[in-house]
């Protein structure tokens, strides 16, 4: 399977929770997932019954642009998630207003 880089741009729906800065992202429309990971700085993974990424919650959203210059992490199979600061801000913006 080839390595695929997931963007904010993969993602149709955003939902940020600013109290506990927690950024929700979705795609497609909501459903169950097939299965679902914990990353070990605390993310979460759902995938579908093919193995594609379906949803993302990152923890500390705002931090990670403020902080970290963003969030980079791999993802089964062999995806790997990269948003940079810009992108995360451009998101929370979005949001935000």
């Amino acid at each position: 399977m080839t390595a695929r880089r997931l963007t904010i741009s993969d993602f149709d729906g955003i939902v940020y929770d600013e109290r506990a800065d927690v950024l929700y992202l979705t795609i497609g429309e909501p459903k169950e997932p097939a299965s679902r990971d914990a990353t070990q700085q605390g993310h979460f993974v759902s995938y579908d019954e093919d193995g594609k990424v379906m949803s993302i919650t990152l923890v500390n959203a705002r931090w990670l642009a403020d902080h970290q210059g963003g969030v980079r992490l791999p993802i089964r199979p062999a995806d790997e998630l990269d948003f940079s600061a810009g992108e995360l801000e451009a998101a929370l913006e979005r949001i935000l207003g």
